[in-house]
């Protein structure tokens, strides 16, 4: 069933956003100076786990980077030590709970306890259908799963694209173990009962930008 199984993993970037229109356009004005070679101020991307706030962020800087020639790297943070001495370069970071996130900051990167911050919401159910139903267009073969199941998957998941995701990816795996043309309810339903999140799990991360273009 599987024609492209990268598509939902992790480090996949989606083509579109599906209902982070606000969010995308919010980073995008206030990364807006990086485009004249201006400094530009850090900024939060806060909320819970799996509502697109690396997705959002991945999306936005590699348009930068087509677009402007503007690059830029990721750093993943474990802890306040990460976050040190690191204010020359402009960031944005993301977190969860923004009282938690504040604690972790140390006083070598003061000012990003100023920094605006863009919220994430978790996802309407709708959002999360074309979310599924453009994963299962590009990453699976024709009818492998019907609307019916993928409106199941997306009322379940708690308002997470990477718990939707994962469901639709857990039921596709379990329904070609037992050589199934296509996905049946009770793969669906048994790979709900089976914990496969273990793999998904996501520590707090930045993504920081250069302040200038590239020689």
């Amino acid at each position: 069933m599987f024609t492209r199984q990268e598509v939902f993993t992790e480090s996949f970037l989606p083509q579109d956003l599906p209902g982070r229109q606000e969010e995308l356009d919010e980073l995008r004005w206030r990364l807006r100076p990086k485009r004249f070679n201006e400094p530009v101020e850090s900024v939060w991307a806060l909320g819970p786990s799996g509502v697109g706030k690396t997705t959002t962020a991945r999306f936005l800087l590699d348009k930068f980077r087509t677009n402007y020639a503007i690059d830029w790297t990721r750093v993943e943070c474990v802890g306040s030590a990460d976050l040190d001495g690191i204010e020359p370069i402009s960031l944005i970071c993301i977190g969860h709970d923004y009282e938690e996130v504040l604690a972790r900051v140390p006083d070598g990167a003061g000012g990003l306890r100023d920094a605006p911050t863009v919220e994430f919401d978790t996802y309407a159910v709708d959002a999360l259908l074309d979310i599924l139903e453009a994963r299962v267009e590009t990453g699976l073969e024709p009818s492998s799963v019907d609307d019916a199941q993928l409106e199941h998957i997306a009322e379940g998941a708690a308002g997470s694209a990477r718990r939707a995701v994962q469901s639709l990816r857990s039921a596709v795996e379990l329904a070609e173990e037992r050589d199934h043309r296509t996905v049946e309810d009770e793969d669906l339903v048994e790979s709900e009962g089976a914990s496969r999140w273990d793999r998904w799990y996501v520590v707090d991360e930045t993504l920081a930008a250069p302040l200038r273009k590239p020689a």
